[in-house]
């Protein structure tokens, strides 16, 4: 009797220290402070200018905070060239690289998306050897770029056939219809960039809109080699580190040795390296490369748009 006592005092010790963990974690999750920009994402939050994005969608209202590099030749002209010059508007347009962040990088506070990524592609190193503009939303907490509910590490490929176009997809979309709108893009020459949950979303990007992005560079992330007839569409090159224990360099591999399987060039390039490799990745060779690739279709905008709930092919 005092035995089984005993095993219900020892019981009750442990309910009563989990419930007080719980609180504990709890009023950590309440109480803890606010994230503070560091010292790259504040040089870049100087760089960069910092604003918001409205998307009404059939879902609702979906706010995007978002920063914004231009070029200097081009930081205080943000009205588009004149339609009529067509040497003037060649001139002044700019290629548009947009870049989805990591999971890290969500929120609300319009600075915890400035990855290395973005340090890189708007550095003077790189900036010098061509001049691009360069656009950072930020995906809300709580939820993906992508609709896909991921079940946890390691993140393989999955089927993307039947998956949904989200409403931060359609809100991006949206967002560069309006830099388009006021700043002197080169509707040919806009890319798409991300790592790990921001390369995921370049792959579906790529699926569920062929032919709207010049090209692409996706670092690690799953994708679907099932589709990749028509992620091929859009020249690729992909970076990939071969210790990656988030997402296992078998996904790149997989959708490479798919693509080679239809015929369709693009370039896989494997990384000494785990899960973070951004700052590798983007080297003045990588950045020429993009910015060299232009549509060979005719500009999104001059088709029926997405965002605004339309179809176009």
């Amino acid at each position: 009797m005092k035995l089984l006592s005993g095993h219900f005092a020892v019981l009750a010790a442990l309910v009563g220290l989990m419930l007080v963990l719980g609180l504990l974690l709890a009023a950590y999750r309440w109480y803890r402070p606010a994230p503070v920009p560091n010292e790259r994402q504040l040089a870049l939050m100087d760089l960069m200018q910092g604003k918001e994005f409205v998307y009404r969608g059939d879902r609702g209202k979906l706010t995007l905070p978002y920063r914004l590099f231009m070029p200097e030749r081009t930081r205080t002209d943000n009205t588009k060239a004149d339609s009529t010059n067509a040497d003037n508007t060649k001139a002044k347009a700019l290629p548009l690289i947009l870049v989805l962040h990591a999971s890290t990088g969500r929120g609300n506070n319009n600075f915890s998306q400035l990855s290395p990524a973005v340090e890189q592609l708007t550095s003077a190193k790189l900036q010098s050897l061509s001049a691009a503009a360069v656009i950072v939303p930020q995906c809300p907490k709580g939820v993906e770029w992508t609709d896909v509910k991921p079940s946890g590490p390691p993140y393989g490929n999955y089927a993307m056939a039947g998956t949904t176009v989200s409403e931060r997809f359609k809100a991006v979309l949206a967002l560069i219809d309006d830099v388009i709108a006021n700043y002197p893009i080169d509707q040919r020459r806009i890319y798409i960039t991300g790592s790990s949950m921001g390369a995921s979303a370049t792959w579906q990007f790529l699926y569920h809109f062929p032919h709207v992005f010049a090209a692409a560079i996706p670092m690690n992330g799953r994708t679907d080699p099932s589709q990749a007839a028509i992620i091929g569409q859009t020249p690729l090159w992909m970076f990939h580190g071969i210790r990656d224990k988030v997402a296992p360099i078998e996904n790149s591999r997989a959708m490479q040795a798919a693509l080679e399987a239809q015929g369709v060039p693009s370039q896989l390039t494997e990384l000494d390296a785990g899960h973070g490799i951004e700052y590798e990745s983007f080297t003045p060779e990588t950045y020429l490369w993009l910015l060299q690739q232009e549509l060979t279709t005719a500009p999104r905008s001059e088709r029926e748009n997405t965002a605004s709930g339309k179809k176009y092919e």
